[in-house]
C-alpha cells in the first residue's frame, strides 16, 4: 500500500539569553548552566541564532528512522559532547572514522561546544561526567577542563549513574543504562541535555480541537491540534513550506512541511541539512500543528556500525591507551535517550547520551493567506541540543 504523504516539520530553537554562567559543584558533577533571569544578551543570541541542522545530525536521524520506520527522536548535540569526550582520547582509524562523521576536525568540533557551552541561553543546561577509577590523569584533567565533566568514581551498580541522569533532565530520562553491576575495569562517559521553554505567543487552549492526522503507518486517527492565525515568518519552496515561531526567550522552532505530493519515505532518503535552508517573510498564516510528545531510547552504536564508524568497537585494534590506564579497553556500547514535549504553552527537552568503555581479551512566492496543516507525520528540530525526530502518528 503506497505510504501516505507527510507532512514534515523540523523545529529550530534559535534562543537567546544571558552569558554563560556555569554552576560549581556540590560534590557530584560540573554542569553548564544558566539561571540568569535577566535581559536577553546580543552575544548569545548571535551565537544561537546561527545555529543550523548539520549533516551527521541528519544522517543518524536517516539511519535511526530506517531501522524504526516510528517516531524517532535524537539529539545531535548531547551526541557530540560524548563523541567530543571519547575523541579527545582515541587516535589512529578510530579518530579518523570520528572525524568523518563530524565532518570536521576534533579541534575544530571541540572550539565549537565550548563555544555554546560558555554562551548558554538561561533555557537550557548541559552537563558532562565520567565514571571510572581507570581514567589516565591527563585524560581526566583534560576532559574536567575542556568539557567541564565531573570525574566520579565508578559506581558498584550502574543505576547510579541513571540518578544523576535523572536530576540533571528533571526527571525526563529516567533511566539509559539500567540496573546492572559493573566491572572494575568499566568507564563511562555521560552527557544530558535539558532545554525548557515557552512560546512568545503561545497557542490558545480553546482553540485546540481533535482533527485527523494521517499516520505513516496508513491509517487516520484523532489527534489534538492546535491552531492559530497570525503573521507569521513564512518560506516556501517547490517542495516544502516553512514557519518559524518565536519562543518567549528568544529564538525560534522552525516547522518545514513537505507539499501533499511528496512521498514520506523518498524524501527523508534524499534529506539533506541544505535542503532545509531557506528565506523567510512575514506572512498571514492559519497554522495547525500537533500537540505531541515523544521520546525513545536509540542504539547509536549499532548506527554507527552501519555507517561504517566500526573500529571503535573492535576489542581485537581498538586503541584508548590514552583514556585508561589499562591496556586492551574498546567502546563496548553507545546510546541515547532523548524525549520532546510539544503543547499550547511552550517546548521541553530532554536528552542523555552515555558510551560505555569496557576490557576484553530555490525559494517562491507565497500566496497572501496561506493554510498550514500538519496533520500527517513531520520531522522537527531543536537547534538547543539538535533535537532532531520525526512524529508519525504513533501511539507508542
Amino acid at each position: 500500500m503506497k505510504k501516505l504523504l507527510f507532512a514534515l516539520i523540523v523545529i529550530v530553537v534559535l534562543l537567546t539569553s544571558t552569558l554563560f554562567a556555569y554552576h560549581h559543584l556540590r560534590s557530584e558533577l560540573m554542569t553548564f548552566d544558566n539561571d540568569d533571569q535577566g535581559s536577553v544578551d546580543p552575544e548569545v543570541a548571535q551565537i544561537w541564532s546561527n545555529v543550523n541542522i548539520n549533516s551527521s545530525t541528519v544522517n543518524i536521524l536517516k539511519k535511526s528512522f530506517e531501522t524504526n520506520k516510528d517516531n524517532t527522536v535524537i539529539s545531535g548535540l548531547s551526541l557530540d559532547f560524548c563523541v567530543g569526550m571519547l575523541a579527545n582520547g582515541v587516535k589512529g582509524q578510530s579518530l579518523e572514522e570520528l572525524t568523518n562523521f563530524l565532518e570536521t576536525s576534533i579541534e575544530d568540533k571541540t572550539k565549537e561546544l565550548q563555544e555554546k557551552a560558555q554562551h548558554l541561553p538561561r533555557t537550557l543546561q548541559i552537563s558532562n561526567s565520567i565514571w571510572g577509577n581507570e581514567f589516565k590523569k591527563t585524560y581526566k584533567s583534560l576532559i574536567e577542563n575542556t568539557f567541564k565533566a565531573s570525574a566520579q568514581p565508578l559506581p558498584a551498580n550502574t543505576e547510579v549513574i541513571d540518578k544523576w541522569i535523572k536530576k540533571k533532565t528533571h526527571g525526563k530520562i529516567k533511566e539509559l543504562l539500567g540496573s546492572k553491576p559493573t566491572a572494575p575495569s568499566d568507564l563511562f562517559l555521560v552527557n544530558t541535555v535539558y532545554f525548557k521553554d515557552k512560546w512568545e505567543d503561545p497557542f490558545k487552549k480553546e482553540n485546540t480541537r481533535r482533527k485527523t492526522f494521517h499516520a505513516f503507518f496508513g491509517n487516520d486517527k484523532k489527534i489534538e491540534m492546535m491552531f492559530k492565525h497570525d503573521d507569521i515568518l513564512y518560506a516556501e519552496n517547490f517542495e516544502l513550506q516553512s514557519v518559524k515561531l518565536p519562543y518567549e526567550n528568544g529564538g525560534y522552532m522552525i516547522i518545514f512541511l513537505p507539499k501533499s505530493n511528496v512521498n514520506f519515505e523518498e524524501f527523508v532518503s534524499g534529506l539533506s541539512a541544505d535542503d532545509l535552508q531557506l528565506n523567510y517573510t512575514e506572512q498571514d498564516v492559519k497554522l495547525y500543528l500537533p500537540k505531541f510528545k515523544i521520546e525513545q531510547e536509540t542504539n547509536i552504536k549499532n548506527l554507527f556500525s552501519s555507517m561504517g564508524i566500526k573500529e571503535m568497537f573492535n576489542p581485537n585494534t581498538m586503541d584508548l591507551a590514552d583514556i585508561s590506564t589499562r591496556e586492551n579497553i574498546y567502546v563496548a556500547d553507545i546510546k541515547q535517550k532523548a524525549v520532546v514535549e510539544v503543547d499550547e504553552s511552550g517546548t521541553v527537552a530532554a536528552a542523555a547520551t552515555e558510551i560505555e568503555m569496557g576490557y576484553t581479551d530555490t525559494f517562491y512566492e507565497p500566496s497572501p493567506t496561506i493554510e498550514f496543516v500538519a496533520d500527517r507525520p513531520f520531522l522537527f528540530f531543536i537547534s538547543q541540543g539538535d533535537f532532531i525526530g520525526f512524529y508519525t502518528g504513533s501511539e507508542k
